[in-house]
């Protein structure tokens, strides 16, 4: 039965793979915007107008930012289920 969350209390399975997938989702989207293989981008090659703008730091902070964003996602959705996890289960129908 789903609680007030929209998730249903007892998948946790599917609690976790959202929390693992916003994680991982924040590091790429941090760490690829200045690493080197941002520069050997498909679309760069493909559409050499996009060139000038995935080069401008700030897209590349912007993108970095929606890892941030994901990051904070996941840590929280991780808080959240820790602390349902250790408060007292309520009565199920």
């Amino acid at each position: 039965m789903p609680t007030a969350g929209g998730v249903a209390s007892g998948n946790r399975f599917w609690q976790v793979l959202l929390i693992l997938l916003a994680l991982e989702t924040g590091l790429f989207l941090i760490l690829v915007p200045w690493s080197p293989v941002w520069d050997e981008n498909f679309f760069m090659n493909y559409f050499g107008s996009l060139h000038s703008v995935l080069h401008n730091h700030y897209v590349r902070g912007g993108v970095s930012g929606l890892g941030l964003v994901n990051l904070w996602v996941g840590f929280t959705e991780a808080l959240t289920l820790s602390r349902r996890g250790s408060s007292p289960s309520t009565t199920r129908d």
